[in-house]
C-alpha cells in the first residue's frame, strides 16, 4: 500500500544520507526526490519503524531528532574509531636476553680475552675490559662474560680486590712451563 511506498522512499533517502538527516529536513528531501509532499503524520511514525530507520534524539532535548538508516548502529557507537579498539602492538623484544643462570662464555671470547691480557703485563681492571676488548676487536664484549668473570678464570687469573666481584684485576695466565 501507500505506506509501504513511503517507507521505501524514506529508506532510499536515508541510504543516500547515511550520516543521518534531521527529521525536520526530511520533507524537503522527500519533495525534492519524489516531487510529492510528505504527509506530516508520517513524521510521528518513525519511532515505530525500526526496520526502516533509527531515530536518535539529540541530548539538547530540542524538538528535532536525527534519522539514520536502520541497518546502521547508532552513530554514538560508530564514532569510536575501530583503530582505538585494537590492542597495542606487542612490545619489541628486548635485545638482551636475561641470562638464565650464567651461560658459559663463548670460547672465542675467552681466546680474545687471553690475547688481550697478554698485552697488559701489569693486569687490566675488569671494569676496563669491555672498552679494551671493543677497541681491540671492534666487537662488543658480551655482558654475560662481565657478570660472570669466574667463567674466564681458565684463560686468566682474576685478582678480586677486597672480595668485590665487580672490582677485580685480570692477568693473563702465563703459559704453563712444559717439562721437556
Amino acid at each position: 500500500g501507500h505506506m509501504d511506498e513511503v517507507q521505501n522512499r524514506i529508506k532510499e533517502i536515508l541510504d543516500k544520507h547515511n550520516n543521518g538527516i534531521w527529521i525536520s529536513k526530511l520533507p524537503h528531501f522527500y519533495k525534492e526526490f519524489y516531487k510529492e509532499d510528505l504527509n506530516q503524520g508520517v513524521l510521528q511514525q518513525f519511532e515505530h519503524w525500526p526496520h526502516i530507520c533509527t531515530v536518535e534524539k539529540p541530548c539538547g532535548g530540542g524538538q528535532d531528532s536525527l534519522l539514520y538508516p536502520a541497518r546502521r548502529e547508532q552513530p554514538l557507537k560508530s564514532d569510536q574509531d575501530p583503530e582505538k579498539e585494537l590492542p597495542p602492538p606487542p612490545p619489541a623484544p628486548k635485545q638482551e636476553v636475561p641470562s638464565q643462570g650464567s651461560p658459559a662464555v663463548m670460547p672465542d671470547v675467552k681466546e680474545k680475552v687471553a690475547e688481550l691480557l697478554g698485552k697488559y703485563s701489569s693486569g687490566l681492571w675488569a671494569s676496563a675490559l669491555p672498552k679494551a676488548f671493543e677497541d681491540m676487536y671492534k666487537v662488543k664484549f658480551p655482558e654475560d662474560a662481565l657478570k660472570n668473570l669466574a667463567s674466564l678464570s681458565d684463560v686468566c687469573t682474576i685478582n678480586y680486590i677486597s672480595g668485590n666481584t665487580q672490582k677485580a684485576i685480570l692477568y693473563a695466565k702465563l703459559p704453563l712451563p712444559t717439562d721437556k
